[in-house]
Parts: C-alpha cells; sequence; structure tokens
C-alpha cells in the first residue's frame, strides 16, 4: 500500500490517510484551543471549566496536541488497513493498539524520561488516546485488549514510511527529538497482546489510587480526553464543512472553526432579538398588559420579581407558581448575565422534547434561523412547518429553516447561539454520551437555564447536583413552581440562591390568593360531574396516570349519536380530546396543538363559553399552556398534584374575576399505584386529607407540602466523567433512570410509507409511537432498511384520535373499538 489509512472514502472523496487525518486534528486542536500563549476564548473557557489555572493552558495544550498526535497511532496495523479497505474487522480497536504502543514507549525506561523531562505526565496522555472513543472499561466487549475480531496476529506497519513520519510528528509535538530510536515489535500474536495489555492493566490500575484520590490530575484527564474527543470529532468531519474560501491563509478547519466561536452574545441582544418580539407577540394575542406592573428594559407590564431577577447572581434558584410568568423572568435574568459578562450561548434546558419544543416555540425561534437552535430526539420533526399553521398568518417566523446541517451531526449545531435543548442533549457528557461530549464546547461558553427540575428523575438530579458542584464557573439558573424540601436544600448547597426567598408584592398578592377548591371523588361521581360540566359550557381536564385510563376516560364521553364536535351552535355540543405519549409523533403533534388551541381560544376576551374536555396524563404536568375551569385528576406524587392544579385556573391576571378552580382527586383503588410507588401515594392522600373541602392559595398548597413532605434523601450516583479513571465507556451509566415498560416501534401498515420516506433522506420520526412491551402486538421482522432500534407493531390496535390501545375492548356487535 502506498499510503495507511485513517478513513475510507465516502461519497465520492479521497481515503483519508493516517498523516492527513492526524494534521487535521492537530488543525483542530489550535482552531479550537489556541497556540502555546495564546489561548482562543474557548482555550480560556476550557480551562476556567475544568477548574484549571489560565496560567497552565501551555501545560493543557501541550498534552492535548501529544495525545492528538498519537491517538490513531493504532491505525499503522494490516488489520485496520484491511478493514478500512475492505471491511473486514479488526482483531483489536485501534485507540486501544495506540495505548498498546504508548506502553511500549512508558516500558522503556530512555523514552519514559524523555517524556517526563518534556513535562508529559504518561498517565494523563494514556487515558485521554485510549478512551477517545468512549469505548474502554475493565470489562465486556470494552475491555481494555479485548479481541473483537477473529484473527489471530495483527502486523504493525512499522517499516512504512508513513509510520516514520508520524513518529517525527509524535515528537515534534513532545519537544525536543526523542534520544534513542524507536524499537517496535512488528508481529503481535494474541499472546503477545494479552501479554501488553495486562501490563498497561496494570500500570493503570497501580495508578489509579493516585488519580482517583488526586481531583487536580482527575480533572487534567477530563479535560485532555474530552479536548481530544472534540478535537477528532471536527478533524474527522473537515470533508463535510462548507468552505467558502474566504480566507485562503487558513485552512477549512480554522475558518470553519471560527465560523462558530468568534461572536458573543450580548444583554442587548436577547432583549432585542427575544424577549420584546415575545411580549409584541403576547400583547397581539391580548396576553400582555402594560398598565399595570413595574417596568423592565424600555416595557411596562413584568411582575416585580420578573424585573427583580436581574440582581440576584449567576446561580440562582426560582420557585414560583405555575402561570406566573418563569420563562420571561429567565429571559431577564439572562439578559442581565450577559450585560455583566458576554457569553457565546444560551442553553435552555427541559426535561422532555415536548417542553423543549414549547420553549423553542414561544421564546427561542424569534432568533434570527440562523443563531436559534431545537435539540431533541425529535428536532428535525418538530421543526418541520412549526409555524404554518393558518392561524399564524401574520407571523415572522412563518417560512424560516431553522435545521442545522444534518452532514455534521452534533457539530451541526455549532454555529447556533441560542437553544431549546431536552437536558439529554448535554447533560450526558457526565455519562461519557460521545454527542454530548461534542456539544461540550457549546456548554462551557453558556450561560444555562435549567427548567422543571422538579420532574427529574433521582438519576437526572444526581447528575444535575454534581454538574453544579463541579462546574462553578457556568452560570446557572434553575427554574420549578415547587421542589420536595431536600431537593430545594441539595441545590441550595449546590451554592443557587433560593428567589425569591422574600417574595414581591405582587407575587405574595397572587399566590396568596385563594385559587383552587379541592375535594375527593369517586370514579362515578366525576363522570356525573364531569357530564354536567361539559353540558353547562365549562372546560374540565381529567388527568389519569395510565394511558389505557385516559382513553377509557375520552371514551366515556364520547357518543356518536349525539350532537357532539361538529354542530357548535347548539348549546350542548363540547369539543373532546385525547393526549397521552402512546401517539404517533405526527398525531400526537396534532393532538397537542388542538388541545392548546382549544383552550387558548375559549379563554379570549369576549369568547363565548365552550365546553371542552381534555382526557390526558402526566404529559400535561409540563407541557401544557391551558387553563381549565374544572380538573380531575387521580392521585399522585404531591410535586405532581401540584404541576396538574396549575393547568386549572392559571391565569393570576384574571382569577380575581372568576370563579375558584375546582379541582376533584380520584380516590385511589387498590393495587393501582402504578406507574408511582404506595409510599408515594401515601404521603400524597395525607396532603389531600389536610386540604380537602377548603379553598387554598398556592402559598397554602407549599405550606402543607412542606408539612407532608417525608424529607427523602436522594443518594448520588457515580459519574463516569469525573470518576473512573483512566477509562471512559460511554452508556455504562445511563443519564436517565430507564423504563422497560415501553419501546419505540413503528406500525405494520406504515411500512410502505417509512420505506418511502427512508429512500427519499426524510426524517421518519412522524411514524414513531411507544408501545407497551408485549409478544401480542410488537413483532421485529428483521427488515435490513429499518432501523435496528425500531420494532413493528400491530396498527389495528392504533387510532389517530386515541393512540396505541394495548387493552382491547370489544364492542356489543363483537367488533373491535378503536
Amino acid at each position: 500500500m502506498t499510503k495507511l489509512l485513517a478513513k475510507s472514502s465516502k461519497l465520492g472523496q479521497e481515503d483519508k490517510t493516517l498523516i492527513g487525518h492526524t494534521q487535521d486534528v492537530l488543525d483542530a486542536v489550535g482552531a479550537l484551543f489556541g497556540d502555546f500563549g495564546k489561548p482562543t476564548r474557548l482555550g480560556r473557557s476550557w480551562m476556567r471549566f475544568f477548574s484549571l489555572a489560565e496560567a497552565d493552558f501551555d501545560q493543557f495544550l501541550h498534552h492535548l496536541r501529544v495525545a492528538a498526535a498519537l491517538h490513531d497511532w493504532g491505525k499503522a496495523n494490516d488489520g485496520f488497513q484491511d478493514a478500512v479497505i475492505n471491511g473486514d474487522e479488526q482483531i483489536v480497536r485501534h485507540e486501544h493498539i495506540s495505548g498498546l504502543l504508548i506502553g511500549d514507549l512508558i516500558a522503556d525506561k530512555e523514552i519514559l524520561n524523555w517524556l517526563r523531562d518534556a513535562g508529559i505526565d504518561e498517565v494523563v496522555l494514556l487515558a485521554a488516546v485510549i478512551s477517545h472513543h468512549v469505548k474502554v472499561g475493565t470489562k465486556g466487549e470494552h475491555a481494555f485488549g479485548a479481541f473483537v475480531g477473529k484473527g489471530s496476529t495483527l502486523h504493525l506497519c512499522s517499516e512504512h514510511h508513513d509510520f516514520a513520519s508520524l513518529w517525527r510528528m509524535i515528537q515534534i509535538e513532545v519537544g525536543p527529538p526523542c534520544p534513542v530510536s524507536l524499537r517496535v515489535q512488528q508481529r503481535w500474536r494474541k499472546d503477545d497482546i494479552k501479554s501488553k495489555s495486562n501490563a498497561i492493566i496494570a500500570f493503570l490500575e497501580q495508578k489509579s489510587s493516585r488519580l482517583t484520590g488526586d481531583r487536580i490530575r482527575q480533572r487534567w484527564v477530563s479535560a485532555v480526553r474530552a479536548g481530544l474527543i472534540v478535537a477528532d470529532s471536527v478533524g474527522s468531519a473537515v470533508v463535510r464543512m462548507d468552505d467558502g474560501k474566504e480566507d485562503d491563509t487558513k485552512s477549512t478547519i480554522d475558518r470553519w472553526v471560527q465560523s462558530c466561536f468568534t461572536t458573543v452574545l450580548t444583554g442587548d441582544e436577547i432583549w432585542t432579538k427575544i424577549t420584546k418580539p415575545r411580549i409584541a407577540d403576547l400583547r397581539a394575542r391580548g396576553r400582555w398588559n402594560d398598565s399595570v406592573g413595574v417596568a423592565f428594559g424600555d416595557e411596562r407590564g413584568f411582575s416585580e420579581y420578573q424585573a427583580n431577577i436581574a440582581d440576584q447572581g449567576h446561580r440562582v434558584l426560582l420557585t414560583a407558581p405555575c402561570g406566573s410568568g418563569k420563562t420571561l423572568a429567565a429571559w431577564n435574568w439572562i439578559k442581565a448575565q450577559l450585560d455583566w459578562q458576554p457569553a457565546a450561548r444560551v442553553l435552555f434546558l427541559y426535561p422532555t422534547r415536548a417542553t423543549a419544543t414549547e420553549g423553542f416555540r414561544d421564546y427561542v425561534s424569534w432568533a434570527p434561523e440562523d443563531e436559534a437552535g431545537l435539540l431533541s430526539g425529535t428536532a428535525d420533526y418538530e421543526l418541520q412547518d412549526m409555524f404554518e399553521t393558518p392561524d399564524d398568518t401574520g407571523d415572522t417566523r412563518k417560512g424560516r429553516n431553522y435545521r442545522s446541517d444534518p452532514r455534521l451531526y452534533a457539530l451541526g449545531h455549532w454555529k447556533k447561539r441560542i437553544f431549546s435543548a431536552t437536558a439529554d442533549q448535554f447533560f450526558p457528557f457526565m455519562q461519557y454520551g460521545y454527542g454530548p461530549l461534542c456539544l461540550l464546547p457549546l456548554l462551557v461558553e453558556s450561560v444555562l437555564i435549567v427548567d422543571e427540575v422538579h420532574s427529574f428523575d433521582k438519576s437526572m438530579f444526581s447528575t444535575l447536583k454534581r454538574f453544579l458542584n463541579e462546574f462553578k464557573d457556568i452560570p446557572v439558573l434553575c427554574m420549578t413552581a415547587t421542589l420536595p424540601i431536600e431537593r430545594r436544600n441539595d441545590l441550595i448547597e449546590c451554592g443557587l440562591k433560593p428567589y425569591p426567598e422574600l417574595p414581591p408584592a405582587d407575587l405574595v398578592k397572587d399566590s396568596g390568593y385563594p385559587r383552587y377548591h379541592i375535594e375527593w371523588i369517586d370514579r362515578a361521581g366525576a363522570n356525573e360531574l364531569v357530564s354536567g360540566a361539559l353540558k353547562n359550557s365549562r372546560r374540565v381536564l381529567w388527568v389519569s396516570n395510565r394511558v389505557s385510563d385516559c382513553q377509557e376516560t375520552y371514551r366515556l364521553f364520547y357518543d356518536p349519536d349525539s350532537i357532539h364536535d361538529d354542530d357548535f351552535s347548539d348549546s350542548r355540543a363540547f369539543k373532546r380530546f385525547c393526549y397521552h405519549s402512546r401517539f404517533k409523533l405526527n398525531d400526537r403533534k396534532e393532538r397537542h396543538r388542538e388541545l392548546i388551541q382549544a383552550f387558548q381560544n375559549a379563554v379570549k376576551d369576549g369568547a363565548r363559553p365552550q365546553g371542552i374536555l381534555g382526557a390526558t396524563t402526566q404529559v400535561c404536568e409540563m407541557s401544557l399552556d391551558l387553563d381549565a375551569e374544572i380538573l380531575v385528576t387521580e392521585l399522585a406524587p404531591i410535586a405532581s398534584l401540584i404541576q396538574r392544579m396549575g393547568r386549572c385556573n392559571r391565569d393570576s391576571t384574571k382569577m380575581r374575576s372568576r370563579p375558584i378552580g375546582r379541582v376533584y382527586v380520584l380516590r385511589p383503588e387498590p393495587g393501582r399505584e402504578k406507574p408511582y410507588e404506595k409510599e408515594e401515594l401515601d404521603v400524597a392522600k395525607r396532603f389531600v386529607n389536610k386540604i380537602a373541602g377548603v379553598n387554598v392559595s398556592q402559598n397554602e398548597l407549599e405550606a402543607v407540602y412542606k408539612e407532608c413532605d417525608p424529607h427523602e434523601i436522594e443518594p448520588d450516583k457515580v459519574c463516569p466523567f469525573l470518576d473512573s479513571g483512566a477509562y471512559a465507556e460511554g452508556r455504562v451509566e445511563s443519564f436517565r433512570e430507564t423504563d422497560e415498560f415501553t419501546i419505540p416501534c413503528i406500525l405494520d401498515d406504515d411500512l410502505p410509507k417509512i420505506l418511502a420516506t427512508i429512500t427519499n433522506r426524510k426524517p421518519i420520526d412522524g411514524f414513531i409511537v411507544q408501545v407497551p412491551r408485549s409478544p401480542d402486538w410488537v413483532q421485529n421482522l428483521g427488515l435490513s432498511w429499518l432501523p435496528r432500534w425500531l420494532s413493528i407493531a400491530d396498527g389495528s390496535l392504533y387510532n389517530k384520535l386515541t393512540g396505541f390501545v394495548d387493552r382491547v375492548k370489544p364492542k356489543a356487535s363483537g367488533g373491535r373499538e378503536s
């Protein structure tokens, strides 16, 4: 072979040589982080993020450049070259072989002294190189030196001129030339590989206690390793980067990275691009009153707490009632942070895709399309025609393209500056999620807002706490309507300032006003009450804990022979909606829009009363901006109950002129506690007993919550990014607590449409539905064109208005009800 290869050719491009790719990664290191004595803005932010002194930047850069020169050295073997050219299997992963070659260097005392004399910490170097694909651990298929192919020997291409060239590149990055000749074993049998691997494992075990006990040294490992992962991703993506060649004195990588990291955001930009357009939109919808409240900037109409949050510092825990305008307060806080110290990005992180989409729609999307980003598992799908509905004829966002370059994967988002995203897109860098690691350069230069922290499961909340404690340079605002005492205390201990500690007068006035009347009710009583309410043109939200019960509630109020939905001239007519998590995404998107629109239209000034039933599940707790007059809810944990109540009598500006919100809690049925634990519901039962039968304000809800709160202490979990020492294995620990009850599926009757969609290179997210795991309706046909993580479900159990039905009930005629 004339050249050693690093990557096979794609899309008609030339093969990428090992020397060429290594140089690309070194160029990426320089473009991202800077030169010796001249760190870039990202380079300085990187050092602060990892709590390393900026004076030590040259030491960081030295280690990173040597690691970049070494990271793919292990590709110089016949097995890898055959894999690139012919698609054959490697015997051992190439980065592990790079580690074995470094082991040979370390085993030679003269070479080891050469590295040390140059200021290189061999443990930091070895750890970064072997883990730059986050596929190295201590056991299983990713155990260091594990055999992944069927061969029995490999031959190092040490006689090849590219091997010698790569060794010269390595020496240049170390500094002075190596004082001795490189002696490399050319033929490695399996026993040789095992022996070398065991030597490295023993070496790392010997050093591990010192490494894990030395937080500063562990931070060096994390900083260099993450830097190498990012630089390698940039070096690998160079063939897909747009290159306008506006400056021929710079490389493609230099130009592209500079386009991503040269600008900063200011408070004035946030005010003019986000806040003022959002206020104008609210004003046009009759939801903004300039004649009340206080001024902030050049606008009036803010509550005191929305304005005063600007003075609360760079780490804040905001707790305010549902419907009180927390998100707008957050944007005021962002402006204040950027006025004090400009940053490169603003990141709004949400717990669910639905909340991230709503955050993007309501606020982030007002920014220019090249700056606004939506990051979630279904973002490409959600962005399609987001602002193309007939009701938005005057919306200036119509026709914009907010999508990022899909060819660059995670790097495609680097040019965006203002994000609405799920927490899963960023925080799992702490569990070595590869995509979040590639987004780390955005996070280290950001102002960060974490919304709905009450809904984070124990695993997510533990990760959030560790992040707050370890990365203290990032401005962070956490928000929620309510929070258990222990979680509140935990976040305060992490350095967040509780706000408002003494609520402003207007918030006290609103949160102290009686908002709900709460009573227990049984199912028969609830059915009768809701039926009467709908006939009397009342807005009703019924929240079930299980999808099957939600569907049953929807069907209960469906009579195909009655006047319903089509003829609203009759006073008995009402609208009904079923909304939960087991719809195809395209149907869920439509059900969401219809439900929100119906409730919002019904509360517009001058709208005539309209009976509306929203039958829903826990999804209503965060993603539904609606205002019901009557709430029927199954018993749930206290925080969930309060969130559900936040969808009843929601508008604080009108609640004094309206009847009090009526909340009815369904008595729990024995043996039907799931998806919650019996202990959680026992606490919630005590909570409801204390407030049943009286009118209560938000303040009184919080006071009783504190009284009933069991003060559960949540144990911290291991954070691999900071605790795994020299090894790094992605997905060993998940960011979320896993739920194995449902799996992503597509329906069998959609297969022709999905094949056509894939053939046209379009996203298939809209066809995906979460289905309960069961052999009765789920199968896998082994279709080669279908992603392996998708299963196939029985389409006859699906209806676009009710979703996937896992409890089929025969009709009187013997047919199947859908």
